[in-house]
């Protein structure tokens, strides 16, 4: 299963909808055994994480729908998909 904004193309087109400095959620596939995300690198590379991975910096700790929770220094951040 694959989760992503309702209108992937608009959101993709949209200026600034994801910052190019910026981590950022594409979507989730959490329909298999080991959840993934595809997340966007600072700088535009495409990533594909699963929990327990490190990924610029950040350590990924869960993936639900839509939704990756990360860890830097101790504290929790949420990346959540644009326009989902």
């Amino acid at each position: 299963m694959t989760d992503a904004p309702r209108d992937p193309a608009a959101t993709a087109t949209q200026p600034d909808s994801l910052p190019m400095r910026e981590l950022s959620l594409i979507g989730t596939l959490t329909g298999k055994p080991v959840p993934e995300a595809l997340l966007r690198l600072p700088g535009g590379k495409i990533a594909r994480a699963q929990p327990g991975d490190e990924v610029a910096g950040l350590q990924v700790a869960a993936i639900a729908p839509g939704v990756v929770h990360v860890l830097q220094h101790g504290k929790t951040y949420r990346l959540l998909v644009p326009g989902g």
